[in-house]
């Protein structure tokens, strides 16, 4: 439970970001005797990054309790919402999270907060779970193993690895060579995010990092980024793996690249990009359907 026990006792959240969020509170309020006086509820939009109110303060001689508190991100954007307890301008930070577009902070009293993530119709949503254990994520299209991939000259291919769940440490995209591409080696592979998780449309990608040191494409084997990217994505991020090339003889061939998207969109082309180093944000649209593999397969690696 938490408890408001005096007139100069409030609940607030600080928000980091502009936005729009529902914020609900359920509450019980007690007389001196600790008889329920009253039941009640204050609901608050929140627009702007800014420091508001959630739960008023009781009246004279009134404990009010919280019973369930809800606060939703109703944006496509991530916002930090921080719970603080207001006593008498002595502040208590309760919790703290980031919510991912379309998340929910709740308090249930008993249970205490959570975070509840929307109902999605996205196909083979994935989610980058660090503490599991985990070390290598990769999207969950199917392939097929002797399968290959011819890449095209200056395309930017995007592939979808999931949402973290928690701040992590990425340091490689992996891949493999089956036929080695020739000449000059002009090649970058790099991470981006999304606003949303695949929907069934083009979307925006914002370049996380980016780099055109990038393993020999001239010989056959695994490739990866020659030094870590050892760059911190943000919880709630939606994490694409994303490569280029443009040899200036002849483009490699990948292994095992992915099939059955669907148009789903959780592989996403552009058209001449230009180096994925000098970007900023690109412009990712749907990849035709196609019975044959569509882009290369791609990982991410902590180490």
């Amino acid at each position: 439970m938490i408890l408001l026990t005096a007139t100069t006792d409030k609940l607030q959240l600080i928000t980091s970001a502009p936005g729009d969020l529902d914020v609900h509170c359920s509450y019980a309020d007690y007389s001196s005797g600790f008889a329920i006086s009253g039941l009640g509820r204050q609901n608050t939009n929140i627009t702007t990054a800014t420091t508001t109110d959630i739960l008023a303060a009781p009246g004279a001689s009134t404990t009010r309790n919280l019973k369930q508190m809800t606060c939703r991100n109703t944006m496509s954007t991530s916002n930090d919402v921080t719970v603080q307890y207001n006593q008498n301008a002595t502040l208590f930070e309760r919790h703290k999270v980031t919510l991912a577009g379309g998340e929910m902070l709740e308090f249930v009293e008993g249970v205490g907060f959570f975070v509840a993530a929307p109902v999605t119709a996205s196909r083979l949503m994935t989610y980058l779970e660090p503490d599991l254990g985990l070390r290598v994520f990769r999207s969950q299209l199917p392939t097929v193993a002797q399968t290959t991939f011819l890449m095209i000259t200056n395309t930017g291919y995007a592939v979808y690895m999931g949402r973290a769940t928690q701040a992590i440490n990425v340091g490689f995209i992996e891949c493999e060579v089956s036929s080695a591409g020739a000449g000059a080696q002009t090649a970058e592979l790099g991470i981006f995010s999304t606003p949303s998780a695949p929907n069934k449309s083009g979307q925006t990608l914002t370049k996380i990092v980016a780099t055109g040191t990038v393993d020999s494409l001239t010989g056959t084997g695994m490739k990866r980024n020659t030094s870590s990217f050892a760059t911190s994505i943000p919880g709630g991020t939606h994490v694409w793996a994303v490569m280029r090339t443009a040899m200036a003889t002849t483009q490699p061939t990948m292994r095992a690249g992915f099939f059955a998207d669907k148009s789903q969109g959780h592989i996403l082309t552009v058209a001449t990009p230009g180096a994925l180093t000098g970007l900023t944000t690109m412009t990712g649209a749907l990849i035709a359907l196609g019975t044959s593999a569509v882009c290369p397969e791609l990982y991410l690696t902590l180490d």
